[in-house]
């Protein structure tokens, strides 16, 4: 199973001006929200070249501010945030009732998952983790929304 990897050399000007843009098409959209940018370019190439449209955020504030009324797709969140946790971003949302299908991914986090406070539907990917996988994942929590 191939693995992508974080460090993508120096950041290029056109990944950056894909990564923020929106599409008018009819495509699955997965919000990615994470505060490093190699992880958000990563992730983005992988994805739309997976047939998924893809906005991404660098925190948790700036993606609540942009995320519209009827946003629909999958949100993909790192665990800890700059600003909060992708627990807390999924539980604000919940409470705004503007909730997504949602998947927490950390590099850090080791705790067993009956200590981590998320509800039991939302999956944890532990980067590094494989295309494969997070593929399969997004197409579940998508299928299931």
């Amino acid at each position: 199973m191939p693995f992508f990897r974080y460090d993508v050399g120096p950041a290029n000007p056109a990944l950056l001006m894909a990564g923020s843009t929106r599409s008018d098409t009819d495509k699955p959209t997965v919000y990615v929200v994470d505060h490093d940018l190699a992880v958000r370019d990563s992730l983005s190439l992988i994805l739309r070249f997976s047939g998924f449209d893809v906005l991404t955020y660098p925190s948790g504030e700036r993606f609540i501010k942009s995320l519209p009324v009827s946003g629909k797709g999958c949100l993909l969140v790192e665990y800890d945030l700059e600003d909060m946790t992708g627990p807390a971003l999924i539980e604000q949302l919940t409470r705004e009732h503007r909730a997504l299908p949602a998947i927490v991914m950390s590099a850090r986090l080791r705790l067993p998952p009956s200590r981590i406070r998320l509800p039991s539907h939302v999956p944890i990917l532990q980067k590094p983790f494989g295309q494969e996988q997070l593929l399969a994942v997004i197409r579940r929590a998508m299928a299931e929304a």
